[in-house]
């Protein structure tokens, strides 16, 4: 019934919070004691690629899990709460997956797919990792080519852009 759905949407909370002091130990770690405490990138011991950073506003952290081609975005209120959470795609700022929305207590204001912003396109981000995979940029089972935060060696620097156009009535496509 979508009445208890709407319900169950309004009543659900997220318990994740931002443990600042674990953060700010674990930047004065990787930059020393006189560099940037604002920011840091480290791998943990899982190899999953991390980037933290404190802003005025909000509080941020970005992961790349091995063998995966999105990165998990969390950014949180100041006061520690989950703000808001969800995946973007390989190499890019596109936004995939179902995004969450806080409000400062918790409780779940809102929830995006973003998938459907791919269905009436015909290339989807499943056929780019295809093609990249193709041509031999990335290899899914082994991570090759996986996305990092910074690069090694010889790595391809690849970025991907989805936008969308619209054309004027009349308009010609040119061959």
């Amino acid at each position: 019934c979508n009445a208890q759905k709407d319900k169950e949407a309004t009543t659900m909370k997220t318990t994740e919070r931002f443990d600042v002091q674990y953060y700010k130990s674990k930047i004065k770690e990787v930059n020393g004691e006189d560099g940037d405490n604002s920011f840091a990138i480290y791998v943990d011991r899982d190899s999953t690629q991390v980037k933290v950073y404190f802003d005025k506003d909000y509080d941020a952290l970005v992961t790349i899990p091995p063998f995966t081609y999105y990165k998990e975005v969390r950014i949180f209120h100041k006061n520690g709460v989950l703000k808001k959470s969800g995946k973007r795609f390989f190499c890019s700022s596109i936004d995939i997956g179902i995004w969450r929305e806080y409000d400062n207590q918790g409780n779940l204001i809102k929830e995006t797919d973003e998938d459907k912003k791919f269905k009436k396109l015909r290339l989807k981000p499943i056929n780019i990792l295809r093609w990249l995979e193709k041509e031999g940029y990335i290899d899914r089972k082994t991570g090759k080519g996986q996305e990092k935060f910074v690069k090694e060696g010889d790595e391809p620097n690849i970025d991907i852009y989805f936008w969308l156009s619209t054309r004027a009535e009349g308009s010609k496509t040119i061959p």
